[in-house]
């Protein structure tokens, strides 16, 4: 089972300030209805709404991508850490790029 949202299309992204940009979390772990709803929090808990999010589920197994545009490294590194403290999840990577200006 898997879903994808994706709201880039949604709505116009903000000008970013100079050390923001995009953050993608690759976290995997077991499959449980409650791991989604936690990691989606803790973007909640920072005002924080995701640009994409895709979620997959096999057998008991949980992977999801989720990215965050205009945030600071710092912060997606905080989040990475308290993603990594939510019981069932295995293993969480970060990937960090600066939006540069066209």
């Amino acid at each position: 089972m898997s879903c994808v949202i994706d709201r880039a299309a949604i709505a116009a992204s903000p000008p970013s300030a100079p050390d923001e940009g995009t953050a993608r979390w690759h976290v995997e772990g077991l499959a449980s209805t409650q791991s989604p709803l936690r990691i989606l929090g803790l973007l909640a808990q920072r005002d924080r709404l995701f640009t994409s999010c895709e979620a997959r589920v096999e057998g008991d197994a949980l992977s999801m991508t989720i990215a965050v545009d205009h945030i600071a490294v710092r912060d997606a590194e905080l989040i990475a850490e308290r993603m990594r403290g939510i019981v069932g999840v295995a293993r969480v990577a970060l990937d960090w790029t600066v939006r540069r200006a066209a």
